[in-house]
């Protein structure tokens, strides 16, 4: 099955971690045998220019990330697509979607279903669903919104959120972000509950593992050769390749800046008016 992952950026220079984590996460833990792409746009290309390109990739399944900044135009291309490729297959998912899938999937005749939170493992189980045509699969699948043939929508229960560790590195490649700003996810969820964001309803914070943090990007170089002796880090080479680098030698030098007088402790300006 041909998977197409559709990302609406807000600019060119932007790249989006969801899909490249989706992707990630379902060719270690799913089916090898899907063929699953990703397909990068902006809002400010013509929806003509994008429905040319996702046609010409001849998907069987199109995924969408939602956000704030491209829902409407991830809408328009929904019905659009749908029109000239009547077969497909289209979910969609990210905050902007996971909270009132019912009421979306009524807005949007088009869509076959929305995933709900975090979406690693739930793609993972449709790509299997829709590999064996399993009756009953889509009823006990969690985190999932979706349309029966019947055209009734039925919401199943949330998925509980996942070990963040589990995410495979994305950056192995770094071609494919040439030019780009990218994104490393340390954390999910939020502490906070701020009423005016969505990042209130999850309260579970999770944390990637140190260790494998640290595996990624630093490594442990020796320590320093002073009073308490710190242990002095190095970057690896992904740390470089996430931010284009050869080596370090390649970032600027840092500012010299002197420090205030009133910063100084009043110590230090004894011995300097005794010497």
């Amino acid at each position: 099955m041909k998977v197409l992952l559709g990302a609406v950026n807000a600019k060119y220079i932007h790249s989006n971690l969801a899909v490249y984590c989706l992707k990630a996460y379902a060719e270690k833990y799913g089916d090898t045998s899907d063929e699953i792409s990703i397909g990068e746009y902006t809002i400010n290309q013509q929806l003509d220019e994008i429905l040319r390109d996702i046609y010409k990739r001849k998907p069987d399944m199109f995924c969408l990330s939602c956000y704030i900044w491209n829902l409407t135009y991830v809408e328009e291309i929904c019905r659009e697509i749908k029109k000239v490729m009547p077969q497909i297959i289209i979910w969609i998912g990210g905050p902007e979607v996971s909270y009132d899938g019912v009421k979306v999937l009524e807005r949007l005749p088009e869509v076959d279903g929305v995933m709900k939170g975090e979406g690693e493992q739930t793609f993972c189980d449709l790509l299997h669903f829709y590999q064996d045509k399993t009756v009953d699969g889509l009823q006990n699948m969690k985190g999932i919104v979706y349309r029966e043939q019947t055209g009734q929508i039925v919401e199943n229960e949330w998925r509980k959120t996942m070990d963040l560790s589990k995410v495979p590195f994305v950056y192995e490649n770094m071609e494919l972000f040439e030019h780009k700003i990218i994104y490393y996810e340390t954390s999910r969820g939020c502490p906070f509950s701020c009423s005016y964001c969505l990042s209130s309803v999850d309260k579970k914070v999770r944390l990637r593992d140190m260790a494998l943090v640290e595996k990624e990007l630093l490594t442990e170089a020796g320590r320093l050769d002073v009073p308490g002796k710190p242990v002095a880090y190095a970057t690896t080479p992904h740390f470089l390749r996430c931010f284009g680098l050869q080596s370090l030698d390649e970032l600027p030098p840092l500012p010299v800046s002197a420090v205030p007088q009133e910063m100084v402790p009043e110590s230090e300006e004894s011995d300097d008016l005794a010497e």
